[in-house]
């Protein structure tokens, strides 16, 4: 059977993993659509800059900074000007209906993504890059190939 996080990327969603394993919580994947904003100042400030979740990618669409950016970190590095800062802290999400901190969703228990469909997407993601049609394939592609290849194996695993 096809799980939700394959379809969250197959449909242009994204993969925000927990990239530091000492970091509390877990990766967490965002569907299409779903709103996000940015601090503009310290992690207490009440401005933001807002956009979306779209075609795996972050959208920002209010500030200078304006356009798609491919992390979280990305973003947060442009609305900052080039610091990088924990992207966790500075990025608010519409999470059922309320603007929640990042930080706080990815230690929510029902938004931990099962470990074997990380294993199954990380194996396919190999596997693809592999593959000479693969080279010069842009990350966020390969990303959306490697959830449809895990969702087809896993369908007939389950035949």
């Amino acid at each position: 059977m096809r799980h939700r996080f394959f379809d969250i990327i197959i449909n242009g969603g994204i993969w925000w993993p927990l990239e530091d394993l000492r970091s509390p919580g877990h990766g967490i994947a965002l569907a299409s659509g779903v709103g996000f904003t940015v601090r503009t100042g310290g992690t207490g400030s009440k401005t933001f800059v807002g956009g979306h979740v779209e075609m795996g990618g972050w959208q920002l669409d209010e500030g200078r900074q304006a356009g798609r950016y491919p992390t979280a970190n990305a973003v947060v590095r442009a609305v900052h000007e080039g610091y990088s800062l924990n992207a966790w802290l500075y990025v608010m999400i519409s999470h059922e209906g309320v603007w929640r901190n990042a930080d706080d969703v990815r230690r929510l228990p029902y938004t931990e993504i099962d470990a074997m469909e990380i294993s199954q997407i990380n194996w396919c993601v190999r596997e693809i890059r592999r593959m000479p049609e693969a080279k010069g394939v842009s990350d966020d592609r390969i990303l959306v190939a490697a959830a449809a290849l895990a969702a087809r194996l896993d369908n007939e695993d389950a035949a």
